[in-house]
Parts: structure tokens; sequence; C-alpha cells
């Protein structure tokens, strides 16, 4: 496999180093975060200038590659350039002198400056045989590339492939999983026509509140599957209660405040992941206070969950710009006023705080959220 002029040293330091890209892998990857991961790591590997992991579109016909996260993607014909070639014909490619082959398209060089001198083209084959795309090394730094380097680069070629599959299925899961959760909370929401897209529209204020935090992805992700499931519990409400015009009698509120606790129960059942296994606490603690007035368990501030309290804002702040059977939606400026006044009482300073930066554009959003679904009745 390795010839005379590949050391054991330099054998090694690659194997490791491919080694690091499959322990980079993570099925929770998307596809875009996977390729660049992919690319960058593989540069090393191959001593290269530059490598693009192109993914074949085949109703589209194109290959697209993405060079950085928050960048546009690449996106070329699939019957153009090296790469398309090595995709349509399923056929590793190896060119010393890019400029000396018809196939090479000048045109990228020509838009980007950059100077394509030696290509490798190794294409991605599915567990049944299809081409999922094409690796395609750029510009090898000591000379061209080898027959050592086509070698190297197959060793990791199928893993890439395995990855790049387990991340379009997980999405594809990922996707079924939220509409499930949507649909759901809809349901529980529906129960009364006058809260249906409620859970929905506390989802995304709170997601939208976790980001103006800079939360890591993963908080985000814990505040769209709590913010769907937070009143999951009203399940075991009573129509009578749930459904009752006007304001309600100190018994009756005595009941709906019940409902977080069955929330907790019936989440407490599901096998959520070990990182998502906060999800009922924070599901269940949306009506907590810093004051310790809240419930179910009466909490203060510093006991509460920062994705609770914003939970408890974002739920808040819904409720306030909504039509009920006991109130109009309260305009911005009223809310505004409110959430100031009850801020360090109901709800957590801080989170309050960082939602009145961002709550003129939300409040649009929600307000178009609400009047799609008031025509839905």
């Amino acid at each position: 496999m390795y010839n005379k002029n590949m050391n054991a040293e330099e054998i090694r330091n690659k194997l490791i180093k491919i080694i690091e890209i499959y322990t980079s892998f993570s099925d929770k990857n998307t596809i875009d975060e996977l390729l660049v991961n992919i690319a960058n790591r593989s540069i090393s590997v191959l001593n290269c200038e530059r490598v693009s992991i192109f993914i074949l579109d085949k109703s589209k016909r194109i290959l697209w590659s993405k060079v950085a996260l928050g960048t546009n993607r690449i996106e070329i014909p699939v019957d153009e350039g090296i790469a398309g070639y090595s995709a349509n014909h399923n056929e590793i490619i190896k060119i010393d002198n890019a400029y000396k082959d018809s196939r090479f398209d000048r045109r990228i060089d020509q838009k980007t400056g950059f100077k394509t001198k030696s290509i490798l083209c190794i294409p991605l084959i599915s567990l049944n045989g299809e081409v999922l795309g094409v690796v395609e090394a750029i510009n090898k730094k000591s000379g061209v590339f080898t027959d050592e380097d086509i070698q190297m680069t197959k060793i990791f070629c199928s893993t890439i492939s395995r990855a790049i599959e387990n991340s379009k299925f997980y999405q594809e899961l990922q996707n079924t999983f939220y509409s499930f959760l949507e649909a759901l909370a809809y349901a529980i929401d529906a129960r009364h026509p006058i809260t249906a897209g409620h859970s929905r529209r506390v989802t995304l204020v709170a997601m939208r509140i976790g980001k103006a935090f800079g939360l890591a992805d993963e908080d985000i992700e814990k505040l769209r599957i709590a913010g769907l499931l937070h009143d999951i519990g009203k399940i075991g409400i009573s129509d009578s209660v749930l459904k009752k015009p006007g304001r309600l009698t100190d018994e009756e509120y005595e009941e709906i405040k019940k409902h977080p606790l069955i929330t907790y129960y019936i989440l407490m059942k599901v096998k959520f992941p070990k990182d998502l296994e906060d999800i009922p606490f924070i599901a269940s603690h949306h009506h907590e206070r810093p004051d310790g007035k809240g419930y179910p368990d009466g909490l203060t501030d510093k006991e509460i969950p920062l994705l609770a309290k914003i939970l408890a804002v974002s739920d808040v702040f819904e409720a306030l710009s909504a039509r009920r059977e006991y109130k109009k939606p309260y305009d911005l400026t009223t809310i505004k006023r409110i959430l100031i006044e009850e801020r360090g009482k109901q709800m957590n300073a801080e989170v309050v705080d960082k939602f009145l930066e961002i709550i003129d554009d939300v409040y649009r959003e929600i307000k178009d959220d609400q009047q799609r679904g008031i025509s839905d009745f």
C-alpha cells in the first residue's frame, strides 16, 4: 500500500489524523457541519491546499459543497468539471496538471483568483452502491498526488459516506420527531380553539430569547422540546375548567395549577437521551417565580433553571399578546409595561431585560402567527 518514500512515522501520523476525523463525526452533525469538519481535517492528511466534499443532488443535477459555516453553498452542474466527471462516471481521477486536462473548468479559478495545479477526486459511495458525492483535493504541497494519497483517501471515504448517510437519516428523523411534537402540542392547545398554537408560539419566543443569550445549540434544542411540551399536563385538566369563560374560582384555579406537575409525571415516563434528561423539569417549571410564589414547587430565583425562566417569560408574553375569553390582546406598549413591573417578581429580571432587547421584532412575528392561527378556526 505504501512505498518506500513514506516512512513509518509519516504513516503513523496520517493514520492518527484519519482516526481523529473518525472520532469527530457525530450523527447529530448537520450536513453542512459535517462537510466543513471533514474538509478542514482532511487537508493535513493529504498535505494539500484545499479539500472540498461535494454532495450529489440528483433531482437538481448539481454537486454542492460548503466551504465554511455561515457561507453560501458552492454549486456546480453535475456534468461539468473534474468533480462532475468523477461523480458521473464513478471514477477516481488523479491529475498532475489541471490546465492540460480538457475536463477541467477554468472558470472557477478565473472567478476566485485561485490557481489549481494538481487534483485528486474520489467518489463517495453509499451502502447500496450509489454515488453520494465526491471528495476533491487540490494542489498537493509537495509535488503531485500519489497512489499512496489515493489509498489514504479511500481509507476514510467509506466512513465519510456512512457519516453523510447517518447525518441525513438523523435530520430526517429529527424533522419527524419535531413534527410529531408540534402536532401533539397543537392537539393539546386546540382543546380550546382560542389557545390553539399557544405552545408553538411560546417555543418560538423561547428559542429567540435563548439565541439572544447566545446559548449553545443543545440548550436551544431543549427550549424547543420543553416549549412544545410545557402544557402537555393540561390533558389531565377537565374541560369545564380549561374551557371556562371568564375568571376561575379559587377551587378551579387550584385545579389548573396541577397541570405542570402532570406535565412532569408524563415526561418522566419518556426515555430522553442523557443530554436531554432535564426536559421534564424545565417544561414543568414554567410557572415558578423569582419571589417564590410560583408553582408547583415554590422555587426561588436561584433554584429555577435558566431555561425554565426563559419559558416563563415566553409563556407570559404569549398570553399577554393573545386574545382570551376574558380579555383582548394587549398592545406592545402595555406588554412592555407589565414585563417591567413584574421584573424580578413574577419573572426573572435578567431574562426580561434580554427579551426587551428583541421584543419589537418578536411581537410582530407572534402577531402574524396568531392571525394565521385565528384564520384556521
